[in-house]
């Protein structure tokens, strides 16, 4: 019989025919196509190759990356409340450093803004950057500030005084690192002089110049 042989009889109605039995009792033969196992191979190396992206990147799978902290405790007894650090020091990130527990533990009084173009590169060891703020404090204030802060953030070997030859007092601290480096900070406060910009609440600042370099590889 032709395939236009239009005399052939219809299939009858109702989900789309009842097919004759195959002759010899056969089953159909599936109709060639794409096969599911290729499928689940592709999926399952996408899976793999996306898992081992995330460990790479220091992140575990079914756990969210860990943000910057927006508040921190001021330290009891401190003349000045605390803020977070990171974005007033972000021009001193170079190269991924310092290390982000490093900044997390060094906060700085409210109310610090940083002057322009005061980032300076020292050039020493591995990292030696400084960055120049102004408060709207006393020296003496911020002085007492940062003895009480750092040492209630973790920070040892503190000390201070007078700068050699000028009118600074600096307070000095070291910070160890989990990526296994040891940190020393010095923090210069100049003597508070009349703000630049006219307002009640600016009517004096106290520079200060926050250093941070890398000492040595911990043991």
């Amino acid at each position: 019989m032709s395939r236009t042989d239009l005399s052939a009889p219809a299939p009858p109605h109702g989900g789309g025919g009842v097919h004759p039995p195959e002759p010899d009792g056969q089953r159909p033969v599936r109709p060639a196509g794409p096969s599911t196992k290729w499928a689940a191979l592709v999926l399952g190396i996408v899976g793999v190759i996306f898992v081992g992206g995330l460990i790479l990147l220091g992140i575990e799978p079914n756990q969210a990356p860990t943000s910057a902290p927006t508040s921190i405790t001021t330290a009891p007894g401190a003349p000045l409340r605390a803020e977070v650090s990171s974005s007033l020091l972000r021009p001193m990130v170079q190269g991924g450093q310092p290390p982000a527990d490093i900044l997390r533990a060094l906060a700085l009084p409210a109310g610090s803004t940083v002057v322009p173009h005061s980032l300076k590169d020292h050039g020493v060891e591995l990292y030696d950057y400084s960055l120049g703020l102004t408060v709207p404090a006393s020296q003496s204030q911020v002085v007492a500030f940062f003895k009480d802060q750092l040492r209630a953030d973790g920070w040892t070997q503190m000390s201070s005084g007078h700068v050699y030859r000028g009118s600074g007092i600096e307070v000095l601290g070291q910070h160890a690192s989990v990526t296994g480096t040891i940190w020393q900070l010095g923090i210069v406060v100049d003597p508070t002089r009349p703000a630049t910009t006219s307002g009640p609440t600016r009517a004096f600042v106290t520079p200060y110049t926050v250093e941070l370099y890398v000492q040595s590889l911990t043991d």
